[in-house]
């Protein structure tokens, strides 16, 4: 029973930290101009690739990243930048806005960033490597990929029906919510490179 009651908490933690509900907005934004049809191809893209990824952290471990020699805080920085430059397309700032109309390849924002860096990102990837490291086993491997794989239906069930919602809006809320949410992907991303600098420089911070 007690090992169910921690696969139940890495169930409830995922689900916290990849937050579908709180990237809705952000696929709202990066999804505005595209049909239809083609934002539910991208829900499904993102949750398969926020899968994928959790998936082959689950298999391997910190062995891809020991490979590369990627620590988690350079990961945390990088996801930091890439969201900053997207925040700044959002809010109009940089290029082409999301509301000018759809990118060359509109379902490979389901993998970059919506995926990776927004759900499976450091947190997620850490969380899920410290969870592997508890027991070596291979039902305990298994069974971390079936709690990912439930999280990643919980993540298309999520955006799919954010889309009903997103039916109700017109286009100038739209644009206004972009703005305002541009702004806060903005302070999420400053958030995760002040994070990463700390903890890969801890001297800066005295700790």
């Amino acid at each position: 029973m007690n090992e169910w009651t921690e696969y139940t908490k890495l169930l409830v933690a995922l689900l916290a930290i990849c937050n579908p509900v709180g990237a809705l907005p952000v696929f709202f934004s990066l999804t505005s101009a595209v049909p239809m049809p083609q934002r539910r191809r991208i829900a499904l893209t993102t949750a398969i690739a926020t899968t994928v990824v959790l998936l082959v952290v689950s298999g391997v471990g910190t062995g891809i990243l020991n490979f590369f020699g990627i620590s988690l805080d350079a990961f945390r920085i990088a996801g930091g930048i890439l969201l900053l430059i997207m925040s700044m397309s959002m809010m109009g700032i940089a290029g082409e806005t999301s509301q000018s109309g759809p990118p060359n390849d509109p379902e490979a924002v389901g993998v970059v960033p919506l995926a990776i860096p927004l759900m499976a990102g450091p947190g997620s990837i850490s969380t899920v490597i410290l969870h592997v490291g508890h027991d070596p086993s291979i039902e305990h491997r298994l069974t971390i990929a079936a709690v990912v794989l439930t999280i990643g239906a919980l993540i298309f069930l999520v955006l799919r029906g954010g889309l009903l919602g997103m039916r109700f809006l017109s286009r100038v809320t739209l644009t206004v919510f972009n703005r305002i949410m541009g702004l806060i992907v903005a302070a999420l991303s400053v958030e995760f490179i002040i994070d990463g600098i700390a903890a890969h420089f801890p001297a800066l911070t005295g700790a």
